[in-house]
């Protein structure tokens, strides 16, 4: 009996017909085969309970965010994005009004015009996971702003050994409560950044690979703070504003 959470890595060995199965609230949806789609589809239909799905990049089409579109149970969409060659120009962007949190998982900028329409299409999204690429800040400033209800932002992953671009750029203003920017070192955070935050709660700065040796350095990256309570952890940075 199939699970509530399933991966289907092999369509073939389903059964024909997918009717039956129509409980689903998670989907993991691995297939990058197009003769995957009308299944992925079906399942869709089928299952009007579905709270999450995830996806990758090849099974978009219009059918499939129309699905999505009118899909009021679905509030979190994960799409990840991993080809050098891929065309989007035959998707039709609608209106995704119940997703409330999207996850990019993108890392190859020739996705980036195709994920920043989806992005814009989720007028009520809540919570943003978006990758850092070439020109992000460009990108993502854009987004926030239009997006009136967003109040969680995480920023992943910020592979670089130098200072990253996004971090020198003041924020626009916006409804920002809560920012996560990973990374794989330790960063300096110019506070000002967030001056046009005026909602902004907390900032979270996760070590993917660095554990803090030298809690002395890192407080000097962070001195700015000085409306901030800041808690160090070996493997992150937790920044709480002070109300």
């Amino acid at each position: 009996m199939l699970k509530h959470h399933n991966r289907y890595n092999h369509f073939s060995i389903i059964d024909n017909s997918v009717n039956s199965i129509s409980s689903l609230k998670f989907l993991n949806w691995h297939c990058e085969h197009p003769s995957g789609i009308p299944i992925l589809i079906e399942i869709l239909t089928s299952n009007p309970k579905l709270a999450s799905l995830y996806l990758s990049s090849s099974s978009l089409n219009s059918k499939i965010i129309s699905l999505i579109s009118s899909s009021k149970n679905l509030s979190m969409l994960t799409i990840s994005h991993k080809s050098r060659v891929s065309s989007f120009s035959d998707l039709k962007f609608i209106n995704l009004p119940y997703i409330k949190e999207i996850d990019i998982q993108n890392t190859q900028s020739n996705f980036n015009e195709t994920c920043n329409k989806l992005i814009d299409s989720c007028q009520n999204l809540e919570v943003l996971r978006y990758s850092q690429l070439p020109n992000l800040e460009d990108h993502l400033f854009n987004l926030i702003s239009k997006l009136k209800k967003l109040k969680v932002l995480y920023i992943y992953p910020l592979y670089t050994t130098t200072y990253p671009k996004i971090l020198k750029t003041k924020f626009p203003s916006s409804n920002l409560e809560h920012i996560v920017i990973l990374t794989n070192c330790l960063l300096k955070i110019n506070i000002n950044i967030f001056i046009n935050l005026k909602h902004l709660k907390s900032i979270k700065i996760p070590f993917y690979s660095h554990y803090i040796q030298n809690f002395d350095v890192i407080r000097a990256h962070y001195d700015q703070f000085r409306d901030w309570r800041v808690i160090y952890y070996p493997n992150s940075v937790y920044c709480w504003k002070i109300l």
